[in-house]
C-alpha cells in the first residue's frame, strides 16, 4: 500500500486567517487591559517626575540649611549696626534670598510688610503679628544676638 500524501496547507485558508488575525490586532489597544496600561504608564511617569521634583526640594532644602547655618554663625558674630551680614538662602531654591538686608541696621529702616514678610517666607517662618515682632523674628532667624538697641 502506497503512503497517502501528507496533508498540504491550504494558502487560502492561511491568507484569510492571517488578514482576519490582523484585522484583530488592532483592535487589541480598545481592551481594557491595554487601555489601562497605557494609563498606568503615564501615571507612573508623573509619579516620578513628582518623586523627582520633590527630591530635588529635599535635596535643595538641605543644602540651603547648610548655608544657613554657617551664615547664622557669622551673623551672630556681627556686633555693630552698619556690620556686614552674611546672606542666608531660600530653603525652595538654595538661592540667596532676595532683597536680604545687608546690615542689622536695614533690618530697623524695614517699615512695610513688603520688606520683612518675603524674607521670612523664603526661611518657611510665619508672617503672623506686628511689624516689630516680624523683625525681631527675622533678627533671630538670621543668628542676631537680642533685640535691636
Amino acid at each position: 500500500m502506497e503512503d497517502p500524501q501528507p496533508p498540504q496547507p491550504d494558502f487560502a485558508v492561511i491568507s484569510q486567517s492571517l488578514r482576519q488575525l490582523s484585522e484583530q490586532v488592532i483592535h487589541i489597544e480598545n481592551t481594557p487591559a491595554f487601555g489601562d496600561a497605557a494609563t498606568i504608564l503615564r501615571d507612573l511617569r508623573a509619579g516620578f517626575r513628582d518623586v523627582n521634583w520633590r527630591l530635588d526640594r529635599m535635596d535643595n532644602h538641605q543644602k540651603a540649611e547648610a548655608v544657613n547655618s554657617v551664615a547664622r554663625l557669622q551673623n551672630s558674630r556681627v556686633n555693630g549696626p552698619d556690620e556686614s551680614l552674611t546672606v542666608l538662602h531660600l530653603f525652595s531654591s538654595n538661592t540667596p534670598i532676595p532683597n536680604f538686608p545687608e546690615t542689622p541696621a536695614a533690618i530697623e529702616g524695614f517699615f512695610r510688610d513688603l520688606d520683612v514678610n518675603p524674607i521670612l517666607q523664603g526661611l518657611e517662618l510665619s508672617t503672623a503679628g506686628d511689624l516689630d515682632e516680624r523683625k525681631q523674628r527675622l533678627r533671630l532667624a538670621i543668628g542676631l544676638r537680642g533685640r535691636a538697641g
